[in-house]
C-alpha cells in the first residue's frame, strides 16, 4: 500500500521545503501540498528530488475559499480570477510535474442558483483538463461535504 503525507498538515512545526524530507524520513511514499504556491516551484521540485519522492496533488489556487468564501470554480462572475489561477497552477505544475491537481468547487453563492454554479464548474474543469492534459496531469473535483 502506498501512503501519501499532506504537507499542508503534516510536519507544520518546519517550513514547507523541510516537510518533503521529513515525509520520507518518517516513510511516506509521496506527498501532497494544498497550495504550495508560497514556495517557489524549482525549490520544492529539488526537495523533492533530493528525497525521492512525487508529488501526487496539488490544489489550483481557490480565491477566498478556505476564508469562508465562496472560492472560485463555480462562480460566473470570478472568472477571471479562475482563468488566472489556472494560468498560476500550470506554470507550477510544470516544474513541480504533481500526478494530480484539485480544482475545488467551493460553495454556493447567495444569487446563483445551483445550475448556474454546476454550469460554472463544469465548463472550469474542462477547461482544466484540457489545460493540463499536455502535462500529462490529471485534474480532478473534490466535493467534501453537501454544505459548502
Amino acid at each position: 500500500m502506498n501512503i501519501a503525507a499532506n504537507l499542508s498538515l503534516l510536519f507544520s512545526e518546519l517550513p514547507l521545503v523541510d516537510r518533503v524530507l521529513a515525509a520520507k524520513q518518517a516513510g511516506f511514499d509521496g506527498v501532497e501540498i494544498q497550495f504550495p504556491y508560497e514556495l517557489p516551484a524549482i525549490q520544492l521540485k529539488e526537495a523533492l528530488a533530493r528525497a525521492d519522492l512525487p508529488l501526487l496533488l496539488i490544489n489550483l489556487p481557490a480565491g477566498d475559499l478556505m476564508m469562508g468564501g465562496a472560492g472560485l470554480a463555480a462562480v460566473p462572475a470570478r472568472q477571471v480570477e479562475f482563468d488566472q489561477a489556472l494560468q498560476q497552477a500550470l506554470t507550477y505544475a510544470a516544474m513541480v510535474r504533481p500526478c494530480w491537481v484539485n480544482v475545488l468547487p467551493g460553495r454556493l453563492l447567495e444569487g446563483l442558483t445551483a445550475e448556474q454554479a454546476w454550469a460554472c464548474l463544469r465548463a472550469n474543469l474542462h477547461s482544466a483538463a484540457e489545460a493540463f492534459a499536455p502535462l500529462g496531469i490529471g485534474v480532478l473535483c473534490e466535493a467534501i461535504n453537501p454544505l459548502d
